[in-house]
């Protein structure tokens, strides 16, 4: 069984420092399962930089599809590690969850940090709430035995769930031993106040790092709310842009000369959007286009090319008949060589 560690503040990969968790410390590890071989994720994680856990999150939840997982809640599981250690059970519903009898799981809304005028105040308002319906509609909502309301009264009031609870809202599976009631009561204050002193903690280096980079978090700022919000209601895409016919290499400048009247969005998947901070240009682009992520609901191209160099099968992520046809005439191709 492949052992996967998630232990320590989950961070972007150039705040790097000890003790801290970063998309590539995952993904190297998620790499060196071979496959189909079982995996046991553990998780002991405060929370962190919530871009590097929905990378993380897309990480796991294909990972998942294709390996037995089960996540061991080892200590403190909360903020944005608690849609982390959701993200097997989003990909295969045949996951396991587990947890100790002095675990602590918490979640809460999105934090945010800003500077600047009311309008710089109102986007990262509106883009912290959709964060937080993100991460309840893809995550908590599949998982919980909550009803949506709940989970988010449950968010707001930043909501703290100590052992046999996690399982009570079904957050986990299976619960690891079994305390007395009055051990259980006089462990869960402690364990609260030791989770809690933990994420301000966190937070308050989060908030450090951010003011090392005013350029980081003027751009954090700017993110529209809008390409989050469309995961959970793709349709919106469809009623609000026209259709209009471009040729491959056209670029936003030429679009927008084109089309002076129009609204432009740029549609990616959701396993792009932790990434898009880092594409060239962005901080002009992102003024010039509405982003709109679209949940996916198949293997995506980079995932199909890994697993082709990898030797693997992939017939069942193509229509019947196209892959049979394509690797047909790769093989006629080839032969005329």
């Amino acid at each position: 069984m492949k052992k996967i560690s998630i232990c320590g503040q989950i961070i972007p990969e150039h705040w790097r420092g000890e003790n801290e968790v970063t998309e590539q410390d995952v993904t190297e590890q998620l790499a060196g399962a071979a496959p189909g071989e079982d995996a046991e994720i553990c998780i002991n994680s405060p929370g962190g930089d919530v871009f590097t856990a929905i990378a993380i999150f897309n990480h796991i939840r294909e990972f998942a599809k294709m390996h037995a997982c089960t996540v061991v809640m080892q200590g403190i599981v909360g903020s944005a590690a608690s849609y982390i250690a959701l993200a097997a059970k989003a990909g295969n519903p045949a996951s396991k969850i587990k947890a100790y009898d002095n675990s602590i799981f918490f979640i809460h809304n999105a934090q945010a940090h800003a500077s600047g005028d009311w309008h710089e105040m109102e986007r990262m308002a509106d883009l912290a709430k959709s964060i937080s319906d993100l991460i309840c509609n893809s995550a908590y909502a599949k998982v919980s035995s909550d009803s949506v309301e709940a989970i988010h009264a449950a968010m707001d009031a930043e909501t703290y769930y100590f052992g046999e609870e996690i399982k009570a809202h079904g957050y986990a599976d299976e619960i690891e031993g079994a305390p007395d009631e009055e051990g259980a009561k006089a462990d869960r204050g402690a364990m609260v106040a030791q989770a809690r002193a933990q994420y301000e903690n966190c937070m308050s280096r989060l908030r450090q790092w951010m003011d090392k980079s005013d350029a980081n978090r003027q751009l954090a700022a700017r993110l529209s709310a809008s390409f989050l919000a469309s995961m959970a209601k793709p349709t919106r895409v469809a009623q609000t842009t026209q259709s209009i016919q471009t040729e491959d290499s056209m670029d936003i400048t030429e679009l927008k000369a084109k089309y002076p009247e129009a609204e432009l969005y740029y549609i990616v998947g959701e396993d792009s959007l932790a990434g898009l901070p880092r594409w060239r240009a962005y901080d002009e682009l992102v003024r010039e286009v509405k982003f709109v992520a679209y949940p996916r609901t198949f293997e995506s191209s980079t995932e199909i090319r890994r697993r082709l160099a990898a030797g693997e099968d992939v017939a069942r992520f193509f229509p019947p008949g196209y892959h049979a046809a394509a690797e047909s005439e790769k093989s006629a191709m080839k032969n005329a060589t």
